[in-house]
Order: C-alpha cells, then structure tokens, then sequence
C-alpha cells in the first residue's frame, strides 16, 4: 500500500455520503479526486518562499499547490530538527529517484508496480 491509499480510500468515504467538509492533505495525487468526482473542489493557501523560508498566507485560492509543504508544516509545527532534515535528505533522493515510494533504495530487478502487485497480493491471502 502506497502512503497516499489511506487518504485517498478515506477521501473517497467521504465524497460517498456527500458531507459539508474539509479535507486537508498533502498528497498532490488526491487533487485528482476534483476531475472525478462532482462536488470536489481544490483550494489551497497562498505561499511566498523567499530565501529557504516559506511564508504561508491566510488567503485561500480555487486551485492546488504547486508542491507540498508537508515537510515544513512539520517544521512549523515543532517537529524536532533531526526529524524534518532527514525527511528533507528523503525527499531530495525521492525526487532524484533514488528511492521508491517506500523509502527503499531502487532496484533495477523489481519495478514499483511489481512490488505493489506482491503486496496486495498478500493482502488477498
């Protein structure tokens, strides 16, 4: 299971029973859900980045974001130091796919859609 399936299936339950709410992600897959779904609408809050620091405004726009800003809603949040600068080296291997989604070195042997096959194979067992 990927680290977007949980949000993504809770997401889904909701749009189901058609309720008044809100939900706050950072997964950029889920912004998706807006072209499936009737009723789903994308908003995001404004952000000036400036110098390595990251200003989050409390005006709200119609649309995404153009990245996450999970790692430094963290930092905000007090998450300690060593937390957010390893996240932030996974992140940098990430984006320069040297990791799979799941944190793992990459492997010329087992593609990402393998290795999902094997687990939800499990799953099914």
């Amino acid at each position: 299971m990927t680290a977007c399936q949980l949000p993504g299936r809770f997401a889904e339950y909701l749009i189901s029973r058609q309720p008044r709410t809100l939900f706050a992600t950072h997964y950029q897959e889920l912004t998706r859900l807006e072209k499936l779904y009737e009723g789903v609408r994308n908003y995001c809050v404004t952000v000036k980045e400036s110098g390595g620091d990251i200003v989050f405004f409390h005006k709200v726009l119609s649309g995404v974001a153009n990245k996450s800003y999970g790692i430094e809603v963290a930092r905000l949040a007090g998450v300690p130091a060593p937390v957010i600068e390893r996240s932030r080296e996974i992140l940098k291997r990430l984006e320069r796919k040297q990791l799979n989604v799941h944190g793992q070195k990459r492997s010329s042997t087992v593609s990402e859609e393998a290795a999902e096959s094997l687990q939800l194979d499990l799953f099914k067992i």
